[in-house]
């Protein structure tokens, strides 16, 4: 057969199927659609494909795009479809479809695995990602590929809930920040997490300050786990109830035959471990040497103790004939404690530290000298990892911790119930009232019989003061009277404080006036404080803002300073005094407890006046000290601010950021307006288009962001697109609607 012959029947076959493709009627699009309606992709495929070469058709051109990627998806054909959506998205990323299409996408590439390459397409579009449950699972991926960075990104698009919060942290290398997030956690297992980030820290002490305020009753299967390991390092005592209820899980019985044995409920036996944590924790206990605690052969110990006339000096020459005995070493020690020397207690039993059956007692002697000592932090540690509970190792762990800043009450209590030793009996009364009256819990201190103060009159002082404060005042005269001559002013000035709280503001300024007039002497600086705020309260504002005025002059290194700064800051404000407003809130935010507050209102006073670039530089002070719910507020106002002075890619970087954080139809609105004035009319299309998804009916912003996608779509040279979205904004507001007016306007404009 001639080769001429060949072509010529190709060519006559080629033409008889294509009559049959196209047919005598209808268009090539039309046709198409008939083809996928029909779920014959194969010839839809075809058509859709020819479509494409043909530039008549090209308004067709994103349709047959869209049915081309969904054709393949339907097919499984994944690099086909990968390549018609990204064909679709760079070239139609404002058509209404595209977050459709990118979102397919993103799953598809999530689902095989393909997380870095899914990341380059958030990257270049994330405008359209409206579905934020894929990012965790992606998130979740890149952690496991080990990209961390591109991971904490992926989770930043996340709603903040704590399986989310627990990832970030989890890629956290700063101990420090990771607590942070894990202290912004709301399930019950959040203090499971912070405890555990302390030990990893070396933080023992508030490791166990956290185990105190968490309830182990309420976790179960693995979070009871974790919980029941640190119960023994910490509370052995009632580590067995909850490794029972371990046991009692499914699949934890052998976790729980572990932690029997680290508690000393049960011995070794056939143990054996299996799972990696539990092989670490076996060695990490079963790892250590432990030191006989029998007497020297020969030695009649008991015997030589009655007889000695000087135990202490007795001990000391057997230790010299018996190195390195531990009992020997160990009746020195406690000889050495009954007389105070601690130091030299602890040196000496310091040598067994490494020793598992001996740890307790040698951490416990340690601790006693640091106390002794003045080092309460590393004391409160030893004794806590002591594990002892006796009434003494309990008193000095309180004073400790109290040291060190923090609130104990319990543990007083607990000693004071305990101890049948009169002397500890006042000591730990006296630390529970010194803890009480610092916490301003004056209603457990009025609650203490004063019998029990046996004269103490820092305790009848406090006890007087924490009367006034619950408003018992001529009784607290009655006992200051009685034991000293001075006037206490803490004592009048916590009676004040007493009538603010209850809101008797009226009554409370008359207070203070006449205790001010009355003033002699040294006055602390509370009751000139409180004796401004009471001003305040009552809203006397030339009254309050000279007494804070005066306050702030006389008292510059006052309790107060910082606080009384900020009332004049507010004052200001009041009085719409927005720039010195902002002068003295600047100043209240050099107090790390007002300052969050201090700056938050510092911006709202430069937005007041006008001051964009303040704005822009409060607000990037907040983000050095924020509270993380409050991230997106600040990210929008930093985000505006950059707008309104024409830095249009800090305007859109901070409020993308802001639209993540914390979704508002007035982020959206100026993120579509800082893409608008860039240029970007796909990107200000799709953000209008979220305000009329997510938030259609606020009336305040949803008309709006409907006629500015049409726009929007003007800009983009779609013109049936524009007309659609002002013929329905016509439609369902009317002519006399400003919005329905508008869009009336465009359609005349675009049909002129």
């Amino acid at each position: 057969m001639s080769r001429v012959y060949t072509v010529a029947i190709i060519v006559a076959l080629f033409s008889v199927s294509a009559s049959i493709l196209w047919g005598a009627d209808g268009t090539s699009y039309e046709r198409a659609r008939d083809a996928y309606a029909r779920r014959d992709y194969g010839l839809a495929r075809i058509y859709f494909e020819d479509l494409l070469t043909d530039s008549e058709n090209r308004q067709h051109f994103p349709d047959a795009l869209y049915y081309l990627a969904n054709i393949h998806l339907q097919k499984d054909d994944l690099i086909d479809f990968i390549s018609a959506a990204s064909r679709f998205l760079e070239s139609y990323s404002y058509d209404l479809r595209a977050a459709e299409v990118f979102m397919v996408l993103l799953k598809k590439l999530v689902e095989n695995r393909a997380n870095r390459v899914a990341m380059l397409y958030i990257r270049e579009y994330e405008f359209l990602l409206n579905e934020t449950a894929i990012m965790e699972t992606l998130g979740r991926g890149l952690i496991e590929d080990g990209d961390f960075g591109m991971a904490d990104y992926a989770l930043s698009f996340c709603s903040p809930s704590d399986t989310v919060k627990i990832m970030r942290a989890s890629i956290i290398e700063d101990y420090h920040a990771r607590n942070e997030i894990y202290k912004t956690m709301e399930g019950i297992n959040r203090d499971l997490y912070v405890m555990e980030n302390y030990l990893l820290m070396g933080d023992t002490v508030e490791s166990f300050m956290t185990f105190r305020n968490l309830n182990g009753a309420k976790l179960h299967g693995q979070d009871l786990y974790r919980y029941a390991k640190i119960a023994v390092l910490f509370d052995i005592e009632s580590a067995g109830q909850h490794i029972e209820r371990l046991r009692k899980t499914r699949g934890m019985e052998q976790k729980a035959n572990l932690l029997d044995i680290l508690a000393g409920r049960r011995t070794l036996g056939d143990f054996f471990p299996r799972e990696r944590d539990e092989i670490e924790l076996f060695l990490g206990a079963y790892g250590i040497d432990t030191v006989s605690r029998n007497v020297p052969d020969g030695v009649m110990l008991d015997s030589i103790l009655f007889d000695a006339a000087d135990t202490l000096a007795q001990i000391k020459e057997l230790r010299r004939s018996h190195r390195g005995n531990y009992l020997l070493d160990s009746i020195c020690c406690q000889e050495l404690i009954k007389r105070g020397d601690y130091a030299e207690a602890a040196k000496i039993i310091s040598t067994y530290v490494g020793h598992r059956n001996v740890r307790p007692y040698v951490l416990k002697t340690i601790g006693y000298a640091q106390y002794a000592g003045g080092d309460f932090g590393s004391a409160a540690k030893n004794i806590i990892l002591s594990n002892s509970r006796a009434t003494y190792p309990l008193y000095v762990l309180a004073e400790c911790l109290r040291a060190t800043g923090r609130s104990v009450p319990d543990l007083y209590s607990r000693v004071m119930t305990q101890t049948s030793d009169s002397i500890l009996y006042g000591k730990a009364l006296r630390g529970y009232m010194a803890d009480r009256y610092r916490a301003g819990a004056h209603s457990d201190i009025c609650s203490v019989a004063p019998a029990s103060f046996q004269g103490d009159t820092a305790m009848i002082r406090i006890y007087a003061r924490s009367l006034a404060h619950c408003g018992k005042l001529s009784e607290a005269d009655s006992i200051i009277h009685v034991y000293f001559m001075d006037t206490d002013y803490e004592l009048l000035d916590l009676y004040g404080e007493y009538l603010l709280s209850r809101k008797y503001y009226q009554n409370a300024m008359v207070y203070y006036d006449s205790v001010v007039g009355a003033a002699e002497g040294n006055v602390p600086d509370g009751i000139y404080y409180n004796w401004a705020l009471s001003s305040f309260y009552v809203n006397e504002v030339d009254s309050a803002l000279y007494r804070f005025k005066y306050y702030s002059d006389r008292f510059k290194e006052g309790r107060y300073f910082h606080h009384a700064i900020f009332k004049i800051a507010t004052l200001n404000f009041l009085r719409e005094d927005y720039d010195t407003a902002a002068y003295y809130y600047g100043l209240a935010g050099e107090d790390e407890d007002l300052r969050f507050d201090a700056y938050q209102n510092q911006l709202i006073s430069f937005k007041k006046a006008g001051d964009w670039p303040m704005v822009i530089t409060t607000g990037l002070k907040i983000l050095g000290a924020f509270k993380e719910e409050e991230e997106g507020d600040v990210r929008f106002e930093i985000g505006y601010a950059s707008l309104r002075i024409g830095k249009l890619n800090e305007a859109i970087e901070n409020l993308k950021t802001a639209t993540r954080l914390k979704p508002d139809p007035s982020y959206y609105y100026w993120l579509g307006e800082a893409y608008l004035r860039k240029g970007d009319f796909t990107r200000a299309f799709h953000s209008y288009q979220r305000i009329a998804d997510l938030y259609g009916n606020d009336e305040m912003w949803a008309p709006t962001a409907r006629y500015k996608t049409g726009n929007m779509l003007e800009l983009l040279d779609e013109m049936d697109a524009a007309r659609r979205v002002y013929r329905n904004l016509v439609k369902e507001r009317g002519v006399n609607d400003p919005i329905g007016a508008e869009a009336e306007a465009r359609l005349k404009s675009i049909d002129r």
